[in-house]
């Protein structure tokens, strides 16, 4: 009886390990295969942003954000405000050109914040946007 129980013991933790690897490897895939390339930003007091062109420079007090690493343009979040994401699924970058003691906050759907935030001058050209729903820049 007591072979029973630690076999039995020993499949349902073989089993949870397996779930627990398919969970992972399906987040990872799931993330590592999705694109911006249809990406938009909407801001309430400018309605929908446009993509700004890659020679226009992303202005002081702002955070830009990159749909990917080689997009033809950024979108540029110039006022302290919710702005909301809609189809950013992949990875991409953003600059922030934000001053004094700013810091822009990623957040989820539920509105928990994703760490790190985005500080003064900072910027990160390999950030998976896949959890973010919102960005506030201040």
């Amino acid at each position: 009886m007591k072979f029973r129980s630690t076999r039995t013991a020993v499949a349902l933790a073989a089993a949870a390990l397996a779930l627990m690897t398919t969970g992972l490897t399906g987040s990872a895939s799931a993330t590592a295969t999705g694109d911006n390339s249809n990406a938009s930003v909407w801001g309430p007091q400018e309605g929908w942003l446009p993509l700004q062109p890659l020679d226009r420079p992303c202005s002081v007090g702002a955070i830009c954000l990159w749909p990917s690493s080689v997009s033809g343009g950024y979108f540029e979040l110039p006022h302290c405000t919710t702005y909301d994401m809609y189809n950013w699924n992949g990875i991409g970058g953003w600059y922030s050109r934000q001053t004094g003691d700013t810091w822009a906050r990623f957040t989820r759907s539920n509105g928990s914040i994703i760490y790190p935030l985005a500080g003064p001058e900072q910027s990160n050209w390999n950030y998976d946007y896949n959890p973010v729903y919102h960005v506030r820049p201040c």
